[in-house]
């Protein structure tokens, strides 16, 4: 259990999410915070930032290569474990947003699983513990 303070700012951070982003729910402003965080904490992300684009709330950063010799524009959605996901949802992501798709999927407080999906490809799965 997170301590009263972490939980009274997590709690605080929600709301000003939902006021920023209007018809987010608790629960999405929650995931969207999560995979926030745990890219901010990431050396490969940069500029990340919570846009609306295709009435989805998406999280959009630079990615930088491994060797940080290039990096690219890339869209990341925040999901949790409550949050449906089919392939033809996916095509249409992978259609709006031009090609692969990172999802962000809350599995704990603190842990964020990512699947990247190339349209109609295999995932890319990765976990990181944010903690």
């Amino acid at each position: 259990m997170q301590p009263v303070d972490e939980r009274r700012n997590l709690a605080t951070d929600v709301a000003r999410l939902r006021g920023e982003c209007p018809g987010m729910t608790e629960e999405h402003a929650f995931s969207t915070l999560e995979v926030l965080e745990c890219l901010q904490r990431m050396d490969e992300w940069a500029r990340t930032k919570v846009i609306q684009e295709a009435g989805q709330w998406i999280i959009v950063g630079e990615r930088f290569s491994p060797t940080f010799e290039s990096c690219s524009t890339e869209v990341v959605i925040p999901l949790c474990t409550t949050h449906f996901l089919n392939m033809a949802l996916h095509d249409v992501f992978a259609t709006t947003f031009g090609g692969a798709v990172t999802y962000g999927i809350v599995d704990d407080p603190g842990g964020v699983v990512f699947y990247r999906i190339a349209a109609h490809g295999l995932p890319s799965i990765r976990h990181v513990q944010c903690s």
